[in-house]
């Protein structure tokens, strides 16, 4: 409520004992005529302020509201060195109710511009404020959407996810599930790397959104990704966003946050929003690497194919010039193919060439490279092998090989494999195309000295010499 002040100047307070005794009353009769706007005000205690003897003019500002000096004479006002900033107005004796009333109209029109400027400044403030807001939200969408869009690997679009979403609310994780294409049935499930109990928390999770939005799981693949600041998972603190392309839901994006329950309108907003710019980034970078896999893996064997042999062999060529260090190679035919497809169709001989891929591909390090080189040829590159290494090696393969059965129309039937091994060792630079080359001597010599046998480049050579 707005109140006004009337404070007394003069020597003489006898002068004002009347007023002093009918004020306190005769404003609010007389307001009360001014159409109901009486409750606006409010009056404070009358003040009697000496200003021939007073030093301290803290009076001005005794109180918030309006102030209205009440004089005897106008040279009264003389003393005052300084009116107050909510100084109103001046009243002489005698007081008469059109003087109030005057006065009363113009502390109303007052109090009401006063009170309009501050809901005004207050709007400006909020709008100030949510606008802020709103450029901080948008610069937000715009930098996480411009980062994870630029990046193909799924593992870097989670840490991503995890650095930015804590700039809008408190993130303790971010997980997700998908499912999609003509195998819809593979879910792919991305989970932080923490402890086993974790790990399975999240695991169960996330499988349970796949039956409830997919039902059919045929293949499950789990990925886990390294990121800082590790919690444990919780279903409390879970917020989840289903993911959609076309009406249809592809997958599930989990975000953790403690502040789960307390999130604003406009969080809730940039969060989905976010979440499904990721989602569409994620599966971007998940078509990609499946391409990729197409583009870099036989179809049949699912081995790496020639083309992603022949970029590794020139990558690993460069290594070996730089460190010095022996670099392996094997050529593996299968022995008499032709007449396996021959005799038993070319859908066994599909088999065959899939088991001995595998036979392979579980006799190698990991770092190795195994690839489907043509037709029934293998190629295995090793690197940090020497020659004697991968022979030992091939001959290894080659065994295990020999004493695998496969089976066709209820029958058994073993295959052999012939292979070629060569090494490059510190020296002058050797072409690629050379370096296969000295591989595919040493099979031939296998081939020529009755197959089902591993033969090195070293003994091209001895053979090569003259006696």
């Amino acid at each position: 409520m707005q109140e006004i002040g009337f404070i007394f100047v003069g020597k003489e307070k006898s002068v004002f004992n009347k007023l002093d005794s009918f004020l306190p009353e005769a404003p609010r009769k007389w307001v009360d005529d001014l159409s109901n706007e009486s409750s606006i005000f409010s009056f404070w205690p009358i003040y009697f302020i000496d200003l021939t003897t007073i030093k301290n003019r803290n009076f001005l500002s005794l109180k918030e509201g309006q102030v209205v000096f009440i004089v005897s004479q106008k040279s009264d006002l003389d003393n005052i060195y300084e009116f107050p900033s909510n100084f109103l107005g001046v009243l002489t004796h005698p007081i008469t109710k059109t003087q109030l009333v005057s006065l009363i109209k113009k502390a109303t029109d007052l109090f009401e511009l006063y009170t309009d400027i501050l809901h005004m400044t207050k709007e400006i403030s909020l709008e100030r404020e949510i606008l802020a807001r709103k450029n901080a939200l948008l610069t937000f969408l715009n930098r996480i959407l411009t980062r994870a869009n630029e990046c193909l690997d799924v593992e870097r679009i989670f840490q991503i996810a995890r650095e930015e979403l804590e700039n809008v609310l408190p993130t303790e994780g971010v997980g997700g599930i998908f499912w999609w294409g003509s195998d819809a049935d593979a879910v792919q499930c991305f989970i932080p790397q923490g402890n086993q109990e974790n790990v399975m928390a999240w695991q169960e999770f996330l499988l349970s959104l796949a039956e409830r939005f997919h039902h059919k799981i045929k293949e499950f693949q789990l990925n886990l990704f390294k990121i800082k600041d590790i919690k444990n998972f919780s279903r409390d603190k879970v917020i989840l966003v289903p993911l959609k392309s076309q009406k249809s839901v592809y997958g599930c994006l989990v975000v953790l946050s403690p502040e789960r329950g307390r999130l604003g309108k406009d969080q809730v907003q940039v969060l989905h929003s976010a979440c499904n710019h990721l989602g569409l980034a994620i599966l971007n970078a998940l078509r990609f690497e499946e391409i990729k896999v197409r583009a870099d893996h036989d179809g049949l064997t699912g081995l790496y194919n020639r083309r992603h042999f022949e970029e590794s062999l020139r990558l690993e060529i460069k290594r070996h010039q730089r460190n010095g260090r022996s670099l392996g190679l094997l050529l593996l035919d299968v022995d008499f193919f032709k007449s396996i497809n021959d005799k038993y169709g070319h859908l066994v001989g599909d088999m065959v060439l899939k088991k001995i891929a595998n036979l392979v591909q579980t006799s190698v390090r990991e770092t190795d490279i195994v690839a489907r080189y043509g037709g029934e040829e293998f190629v295995v590159l090793l690197p940090e092998t020497t020659e004697e290494c991968a022979w030992i090696l091939a001959q290894r393969i080659r065994e295990k090989i020999e004493k695998t059965y496969f089976a066709a129309d209820g029958k058994k039937f073993r295959v052999t494999v012939s292979i070629g091994v060569t090494s490059l060792r510190p020296g002058p630079f050797t072409p690629a195309e050379n370096f296969i080359l000295e591989a595919d001597q040493a099979l031939y010599l296998a081939k020529n000295s009755g197959r089902n046998m591993v033969c090195t480049s070293s003994e091209v050579k001895c053979k090569e010499l003259p006696n």
